[in-house]
């Protein structure tokens, strides 16, 4: 095992047969006015390098599964929704000025600003339009 410095000052250790570059000796300053520029991908299980085809294949593994994750996770969150929507408690987001009471019935919104705006707004708009048609 070799050290290696990255610019961020982390230091990593790794297989001398992934790290070695043209037999120079280590610590290498990645990233040095000079010197061939290096890309690993660490994650919580290792550290790969794109350009060995074992480490290649193992991260296009790894992002395919977690492709199949997620489109599984989708899709039971896509359940659960069409669910609640056949027992009747699906709420969706109500548009400004109204809330859903006790009963989960749509209402004004009981804070008077909130409808004192909302009112305002609407009369100004149909004023508008009244006057576009004269």
């Amino acid at each position: 095992m070799r050290e290696i410095w990255f610019r961020s000052s982390t230091k990593c250790c790794a297989a001398s047969r992934k790290m070695d570059i043209r037999s120079r000796p280590l610590p290498l300053r990645l990233g040095s006015p000079g010197r061939r520029f290096i890309t690993l991908i660490l994650d919580e299980d290792g550290i790969y390098d794109p350009t060995h085809f074992n480490d290649r294949l193992l991260l296009g593994l790894k992002g395919t599964m977690s492709e199949a994750e997620l489109h599984v996770l989708k899709a039971r969150l896509q359940g659960g929704i069409l669910n609640k929507a056949r027992r009747g408690e699906l709420q969706s987001p109500l548009p400004v000025g109204f809330v859903y009471n006790a009963a989960h019935q749509p209402v004004l919104d009981p804070d008077q600003q909130v409808q004192e705006s909302l009112r305002c707004f609407f009369q100004t708009s149909i004023a508008r339009a009244r006057r576009q048609e004269r």
